[in-house]
C-alpha cells in the first residue's frame, strides 16, 4: 500500500460481488512470540531477566476491512504499530477499489475522523460515511483553501451530536447512532473475538514472511467459515400441517 513496514492482502471480488456493498473498518494488536517467549511461562530468576523478555515482544497491528453482508473480509493490512488507523484505513479502501469493489457506505469507529480518511472515501465515490465525530470536534471548513472533501457530510454528523451540555451531547450521539444504525459495526467486533479465539491474540511465527502467512492464512480460514457455515435466513409462511401461529395473550 505504499506504506513503510505494510504488507497488503485483498481478494478480487467474484462476479456476485460486483455491486456496490458496504464495508466496516477496524483494527486490532497482534502479539509476536519471539526469541524466548517460550520462557514467560516459567518463574523469573531477577527482575532484569523478566525486563529482557519483554523487551524481546513487539506488536503488530491487522487493520481488516470487512463485508458485513457476507461475514467475510474482503482484504486486511498487516503493520507495525507505529501508523495510524485513518492512514491504514484509506489505503485499505483505495486498494478495495483498485480491486474491482464498489464502495457504497462505510462505518468505522470515532479513530478515523479525519481529513485524509474523508479525503479517500470521497475519492473512491462512498456517500454514505458513518464516522462519529470526536467529543471535542469542531466543525471544518467547506470553502476557501482550508476546505476538506467530504467536509459537508462530516459537519452533518458533527451537528447531529454537538451540544454544549455533557448529557445532552451523550443523548444526541446516542440518537444519531440508532438512526444511522452504526452499532451494525459491532459485527466486525465479533469477527475479530473470532481472529482472537482462533489465534489466542499472538503470531507464532518467528521471521517475518512466516508472521505474514500465518496472520492472512487465519483471514482465510474464517472466510472459509463464514462462506460455509453462515445460514440462511428466509422469511417463510405458515404452510398447512404445521403448527398454527402464536396468538397473542389477551391485554
Amino acid at each position: 500500500p505504499g506504506l513503510p513496514g505494510a504488507l497488503l492482502w485483498m481478494r478480487t471480488p467474484t462476479p456476485a460481488e460486483r455491486h456496490p456493498i458496504g464495508v466496516l473498518l477496524d483494527s486490532t494488536g497482534i502479539t509476536i512470540r519471539g526469541a524466548g517467549s517460550y520462557r514467560e511461562t516459567r518463574p523469573y530468576h531477577s527482575k532484569a531477566e523478566r525486563d529482557a523478555l519483554r523487551r524481546r515482544r513487539a506488536t503488530l497491528t491487522l487493520h481488516p476491512i470487512l463485508n458485513p453482508t457476507t461475514g467475510e473480509a474482503i482484504g486486511a493490512i498487516l503493520s507495525p504499530t507505529n501508523q495510524g488507523d485513518p492512514v491504514l484505513g484509506a489505503a485499505l479502501v483505495r486498494a478495495a477499489t483498485r480491486c474491482g469493489w464498489t464502495i457504497r457506505s462505510v462505518a468505522a469507529d470515532g479513530a478515523y475522523d479525519t481529513g485524509p480518511m474523508y479525503a479517500a472515501l470521497v475519492e473512491v465515490g462512498c456517500t454514505d460515511i458513518r464516522i462519529p465525530p470526536h467529543k471535542k470536534a469542531a466543525p471544518w471548513d467547506t470553502e476557501g483553501p482550508d476546505a476538506q472533501p467530504g467536509a459537508a457530510i462530516r459537519n452533518a454528523h458533527w451537528a447531529a451530536v454537538h451540544h454544549t451540555d455533557p448529557e445532552q451531547r451523550a443523548l444526541r450521539r446516542k440518537t444519531w447512532k440508532a438512526r444511522i444504525q452504526y452499532h451494525a459495526r459491532s459485527l466486525i467486533e465479533s469477527w475479530m473475538s473470532r481472529v482472537w479465539a482462533l489465534s489466542g491474540s499472538r503470531c507464532r511465527a518467528r521471521s517475518a514472511d512466516a508472521r505474514t502467512a500465518e496472520v492472512f492464512a487465519w483471514i482465510q480460514h474464517l472466510n472459509a467459515v463464514a462462506r460455509h457455515g453462515r445460514p440462511e435466513r428466509k422469511l417463510r409462511a405458515w404452510a398447512a400441517g404445521w403448527p398454527a401461529a402464536p396468538t397473542p395473550a389477551p391485554a
